[in-house]
């Protein structure tokens, strides 16, 4: 990302200082850190368990930042269950996550407004409207299908430095 695009981002930039301090990623001279949104802790409880016709009751899970740096902004997360993997949605809601600091995280637990079958699959998508500049913008959701096995979880985190063009001052 370009320094002009980190100051049209709010971002103060200095020549002088190795550091600047800025409202969401870390800038040093010559390199940007992102944040890096992961999906933790997915749940699903059922109604009644130990019975075979059972339902999710709610879903709970965690949003945490990764790398080090704080989501200046709020932010979207998205919770879509389906019948099938990828499949028509049977129930979907949207969230709003608060800014979160360096290394924070935020917890839900949602009611489930409808009957869904435990068999169905489950998945939370962190930043669901890219609303934040993140360090992996792939790597912030985490799906499961209840009633069989969770499939991979998806919340490896990078947090490398990402080079930004040299500030040339203007003559």
């Amino acid at each position: 990302m370009s320094v002009r695009k980190l100051i049209a981002f709010g971002a103060a930039v200095s020549i002088f200082a190795p550091m600047a301090v800025m409202a969401g990623p870390i800038v040093m001279l010559g390199s940007v850190k992102y944040p890096d949104l992961i999906v933790s802790d997915l749940q699903v409880a059922q109604t009644a368990p130990g019975i075979t016709q059972a339902f999710i009751d709610h879903v709970s899970f965690t949003v945490k930042e990764g790398c080090g740096v704080k989501v200046a902004k709020s932010f979207h997360v998205a919770l879509k269950i389906a019948a099938t993997q990828g499949g028509a949605s049977l129930f979907a809601t949207t969230v709003v996550a608060n800014p979160l600091p360096a290394n924070g995280s935020q917890s839900w637990s949602i009611p489930l407004t409808k009957a869904v079958p435990l068999t169905s699959y489950v998945r939370v998508d962190a930043d669901s409207q890219n609303e934040v500049v993140e360090d992996v913008e792939g790597n912030n959701y985490q799906q499961l299908n209840p009633n069989l096995s969770p499939f991979p979880q998806n919340s490896a985190t990078y947090c490398k430095p990402h080079k930004i063009s040299p500030i040339t001052p203007k003559p």
